[in-house]
């Protein structure tokens, strides 16, 4: 790259690195306004957040900042920006973010952002955002956490209006609403993380082995666009059910998020833990489904080596799920 390319990268570096600061440090409108031009255009999470103008991304925007105006703190995980020419770059990014929405702190991973900036006369601008948030959508416009959010608040008001319930009564409802998935019946993935951090710490202390099972629905959005969110849902509920009954009590089921549900099994091979999923698989080819189709479930496994973080074996699980997903004859894939 040449030494005037080079500068001409830094440029819309600084401009990237203006606009986080602006929007999700100090929340700032009036600078947000100053960075678009009228023919801005783009997409986020929410079914109804998209802009096709300047006028109509200040609106969605103002929505945003009315309803979240704490400062919101970012960590960039991965950042890459690629020049398209001279006066325009394309930014892809994957950030970390924490805040408070309604009086409770709320952290966000793998928060992606892709943004078209544009040079006019020496200012850069943005021309394009897309914001997307890794979630589950529970109904119109509403995305994981702010429905789980509304639930524990309306907990705790009903709590200082009613002051009928114990306090103990009152946590375990809280606990109910963080520790569970709605749909699928499920542990939520925050109630999964906590379980994986405890078994990784017995694993380090006592060697107790443990080993992770991956699933992932084949074409979950084509049954979703087909029969629409309810009968994606029924599917999800199912699933769920059918992993209930093949697990031991001191196993941990949750719905990771999506279509995608992962399995913590204490004490378990990887010999053990395909025949868990096997058991699963089996189940699910004997269910009746409301598809015309049968539902294709893909699977990845591994367990934990001496040695490894929790993250070692989740990504290596991982691994084993996207290979079962391009697998057309084995669906269930064990790497060590």
């Amino acid at each position: 790259m040449t030494p005037k390319l080079q500068t001409q990268l830094a440029k819309f570096e600084s401009a990237f690195n203006n606009f986080l600061y602006s929007y999700l440090i100090r929340r700032d409108f009036s600078a947000y306004e100053e960075m678009f031009v009228e023919e801005s255009c783009g997409f986020g999470t929410g079914i109804d957040e998209v802009f096709s103008n300047k006028t109509e991304n200040l609106e969605l925007t103002k929505r945003d900042l009315d309803s979240v105006p704490n400062p919101v703190k970012y960590t960039i995980q991965h950042k890459v920006i690629k020049l398209i020419d001279q006066h325009n770059a394309i930014v892809a990014a994957i950030l970390d973010l924490e805040t408070e929405i309604m009086g409770q702190k709320v952290k966000f991973n793998n928060f992606r952002m892709l943004i078209t900036l544009h040079e006019k006369e020496d200012t850069i601008k943005f021309a394009g955002l897309h914001f997307s948030f890794p979630t589950d959508v529970h109904g119109e416009g509403e995305a994981y956490p702010l429905k789980e959010l509304e639930d524990r608040a309306h907990v705790l008001s009903r709590m200082v209006e009613e002051k009928t319930k114990s306090l103990q009564e009152a946590y375990k409802e809280l606990e109910t609403i963080i520790d569970t998935d709605n749909v699928s019946g499920l542990f939520s993935r925050y109630y999964f993380e906590k379980s994986i951090n405890a078994e990784w710490e017995r694993f380090n202390r006592f060697s107790r082995s443990y080993s992770l099972v991956m699933m992932d629905i084949d074409q979950f959005k084509h049954i979703n666009d087909t029969y629409g969110h309810i009968v994606g849902d029924e599917v999800l509920l199912i699933i769920g059910k059918v992993i209930q009954q093949q697990l031991r009590p001191s196993d941990v089921a949750a719905r990771w998020g999506g279509d995608e549900f992962i399995l913590l099994l204490p004490e378990t091979s990887s010999d053990g833990a395909l025949r868990v999923a096997q058991r699963i698989n089996n189940q699910l080819a004997r269910q009746d489904w409301p598809t015309k189709k049968p539902i294709v479930v893909s699977f990845g496994i591994s367990s934990i080596n001496p040695g490894e973080l929790p993250e070692d074996v989740f990504q290596r699980t991982d691994s084993a799920l996207y290979q079962a997903k391009h697998n057309k004859w084995d669906k269930i894939i064990v790497q060590s």
